[in-house]
């Protein structure tokens, strides 16, 4: 039977798929005279049909699966050069678009009603975008109004929240919601709230700044140099944002101050946390010194203290990952990896290259036997024909596997998940055909429709087609 005949027998069929695919077949043998014709035909028909599924799912308030048939029957009209259909067949996207964007729009109304302001700025964002390329402009200003005001109600209650957060001393939250009430202004496009907010941020900025400098005081007072130095440098970082020249002037002052005349106090207090195995503290006081010698300009202080502080790094670096290497000895690879990470980072901090290679050789191992022992619960799973809960298990163990960069082990579990995905999307189909034989059509399509997705991820092509048709065919029964 030639590609021609095979074509034919398809299209009495309805099988349009595989009638465009054997009259291409045969355009491209010169098999018939009428192959080319036909070919449009089969495209036109196929267009048809596939708009059929969309119209269905439209109705069923599924836009958004519509909208993916609206623009196959699109593509197909367009080869056929049925350019009639194709503008109906887009002004049915663009209704579907239309449609999806309201939906979405209405949960965005939801969260608003229920004082749920971030959420429904995503939410509202999405609608924004949807309406803008169903066209519809109307509705898009009223959308963007609509977000406008969640990002107004979110920025004022962040400001309201960080007035509270600086009242109860939590002045790091308080600078924090700030700076996402500022955001969420700037986005708004509005200059007279976003001059609102900032008026309203720079009173916080000087309240905070005021108390952290009333702070830096105390500590001085208590000669606690090292807790005055920073938190009179972060008075002078917040009194900035506040707008006053003349505090800015007078915090500096204080700052220089105590850079002048304590820094060797405060490096002789990293020598004795240094001493004492403190050297989480050694490092902090270091880091201070650095930063006063840097401030008088004192080179070879400078030199000393970096010096020291690279030796506290060290030492801390060392303290963590023998941390990391008994939670290894004990099996919790997951807590050690985090472990092995840090003093990494430490190990980075004080320039000693040869630890950090070896610190970094125990991280991958203590990843690899990490994802081990997630693939081997995935593997149980499986046995258990636990299938989703074993693709879960099974994605994990990719995920650790590429922290590690192991690509052997990256390749054997990634072949192990999409075992899985197959196996599972085999079983919903198998389901999905029980319920077709028992004419629960609205039931079998959406099994077809998880055991489709199931074979894209398992990236068989071969059952991906043939479940794709078996819940077209169910589509086509709930028309």
């Amino acid at each position: 039977m030639s590609n021609y005949e095979k074509a034919t027998q398809c299209m009495k069929e309805k099988d349009y798929e595989n009638a465009v695919k054997f009259f291409e077949k045969a355009v491209e043998n010169m098999e018939n005279p009428k192959a080319g014709v036909m070919l449009k035909k089969a495209k036109e028909e196929y267009g048809e049909d596939v708009n059929k599924i969309g119209d269905q799912l439209y109705k069923k308030k599924k836009y958004k699966e519509a909208m993916e048939y609206y623009l196959e029957s699109i593509q197909l009209e367009m080869d056929a050069g049925e350019d009639r259909k194709v503008k109906k067949y887009t002004e049915e996207l663009r209704k579907a678009t239309e449609k999806l964007a309201k939906e979405i729009n209405k949960k965005g109304d939801k969260l608003m009603k229920d004082d749920k302001y971030e959420e429904a700025i995503s939410v509202y964002m999405e609608s924004v975008d949807l309406m803008s390329k169903a066209g519809n402009q109307k509705k898009l200003e009223n959308f963007k109004g609509e977000l406008n005001k969640a990002l107004m109600k979110h920025a004022e209650e962040l400001i309201d929240l960080a007035k509270d957060l600086a009242k109860d001393d939590k002045l790091d939250d308080a600078v924090s919601k700030i700076k996402e009430a500022s955001t969420n202004a700037k986005r708004t496009g509005s200059e007279k709230f976003i001059n609102n907010i900032e008026d309203d941020s720079k009173k916080i900025f000087e309240i905070v700044a005021d108390e952290t400098n009333d702070r830096g005081d105390d500590a001085f007072k208590k000669k606690k140099y090292k807790e005055a130095i920073k938190l009179y440098k972060r008075s002078v970082d917040l009194i900035k944002k506040s707008g006053d020249e003349r505090k800015l002037k007078r915090y500096k002052k204080e700052l220089s101050k105590a850079f002048e005349e304590r820094a060797e106090d405060i490096n002789d207090a990293g020598d004795k946390a240094y001493k004492e195995g403190d050297y989480e503290s050694a490092i902090e006081i270091y880091q201070q010194s650095i930063d006063m010698a840097e401030q008088s300009g004192d080179e070879k202080q400078i030199e000393n203290y970096k010096k020291e502080l690279a030796k506290s790094f060290e030492k801390l670096a060392k303290e963590v990952n023998d941390k990391g290497d008994k939670l290894y000895k004990e099996g919790k690879y997951e807590d050690a990896g985090h472990i092995y990470l840090r003093s990494i980072q430490l190990a980075q901090q004080s320039k000693k290259e040869k630890l950090v290679k070896n610190f970094t050789k125990e991280l991958r191992k203590t990843y690899e036997k990490w994802a081990d022992e997630v693939n081997d619960k995935g593997d149980d799973l499986y046995k258990e024909k636990k299938y989703d809960e074993a693709i879960e298990a099974y994605k994990q163990s990719v995920v650790i596997a590429e922290t590690a960069n192991d690509e052997k082990t990256i390749e054997k579990y990634t072949k192990e998940l999409k075992k899985a995905y197959k196996k599972y999307s085999e079983d919903l189909n198998s389901e999905g055909d029980a319920a077709y034989k028992s004419k629960d059509y609205e039931k079998a399509y959406e099994l077809y429709q998880k055991s489709v997705e199931m074979a894209m991820l398992s990236g068989d092509t071969k059952n991906y087609k043939r479940f794709s048709k078996e819940r077209d065919k169910a589509l086509r029964k709930l028309q």
